[in-house]
């Protein structure tokens, strides 16, 4: 069994690409977290795991995943942070899909799934098409806590904005929703600063293909219109039951680098015109062309944001956060 003193293993949450996320209790005060255990600690992957603890250990805000404590177990980092119980993604909340690990809509030809997050990489190699998933119409009663949870993630995206940092991996497994109908952003192993991104080479791809902006799967300078392209992706599926485009890599990133997205309201009966509309300026080619966070907050109702987001103190072992 792991060992993390002085946290105790009770069960395993979850498991990713590059980390095992647990269910842990705090020894000193009796508290339960969630204990995430980087699995394989290669220079990029250690890269990604401390980032992802450097980037928002001092950003606080009630729709960004709490960070808590930055530590290291036989030579193996971990980090704890807030434990979200009971809570289910967009998908699974709004529409009853599992991601179940291995099913997608890009598996066809060892494509990736849609929980897959593509490591910094300048190759995309080419994979046979697969069909699209039957498109089906949201519930009509379902529209008020869409847009509330929507509204709640548009805050917490411009709330990261404010601090000077972009996600660069948002996509509905990213977004959880807990029993009160709270909605947590999570998953920080790609957020970057704004002056980061736009000093990065060209040529490099980062993040999830179906809901990646045009300009992230070329290696092109990004600014928070890149987010909320992959918030308008989200929004897409929600309201279709299907992700703007879908086929294997190299067809899903052509056609987002070159085609205007179809509209939801030509998918399915029922989508709201407003709702409509912001897909499809969310998912313009044009990043100049799209909304910023207050013309998305704005249609989805919320209330203006007031001054940046609080700061808190970084806790973790001292030798540890000298190599932050």
């Amino acid at each position: 069994m792991l060992e993390c003193e002085p946290y105790r293993i009770v069960r395993t949450l979850g498991e990713g690409g590059m980390g095992t996320v647990y269910e842990a209790e705090d020894a000193r005060r009796g508290t339960r977290v969630a204990l995430k255990v980087l699995k394989d600690p290669n220079p990029l992957s250690l890269y990604l795991f401390k980032n992802e603890f450097r980037e928002l250990s001092d950003v606080a805000h009630r729709n960004l995943v709490a960070l808590h404590e930055l530590g290291s177990s036989h030579g193996i980092p971990w980090f704890t942070m807030e434990l979200l119980r009971d809570a289910r993604d967009l998908l699974a909340t709004f529409r009853g899909i599992a991601h179940a690990h291995g099913a997608s809509w890009l598996t066809a030809g060892g494509d990736l799934d849609p929980d897959a997050t593509l490591p910094p990489t300048a190759d995309a190699p080419p994979g046979p098409p697969t069909s699209l998933p039957t498109p089906t119409p949201l519930p009509p009663e379902r529209f008020g806590a869409l847009r509330d949870a929507l509204g709640q993630l548009a805050d917490a995206l411009q709330v990261l904005h404010q601090a000077g940092k972009l996600h660069r991996d948002v996509k509905p497994s990213n977004v959880l929703v807990e029993p009160s109908g709270r909605v947590v952003l999570v998953d920080f192993g790609l957020v970057a600063t704004l002056d980061s991104v736009s000093r990065a080479p060209g040529g490099m791809i980062a993040g999830s293909i179906p809901y990646m902006s045009p300009e992230q799967s070329i290696g092109a300078e990004l600014g928070p219109s890149s987010d909320w392209y992959a918030f308008g992706a989200v929004l897409y599926e929600l309201l279709t039951g299907r992700p703007p485009f879908a086929g294997a890599r190299a067809a899903v990133l052509a056609a987002k680098r070159r085609r205007e997205v179809v509209p939801p309201t030509e998918v399915v009966t029922g989508v709201p015109a407003d709702l409509d509309d912001l897909a499809v300026r969310l998912l313009a080619l044009d990043p100049s062309e799209r909304p910023d966070g207050d013309a998305v907050r704005a249609v989805l109702g919320r209330h203006a944001l007031l001054g940046l987001p609080s700061r808190v103190p970084l806790v973790g072992r001292e030798e540890l956060r000298a190599i932050l």
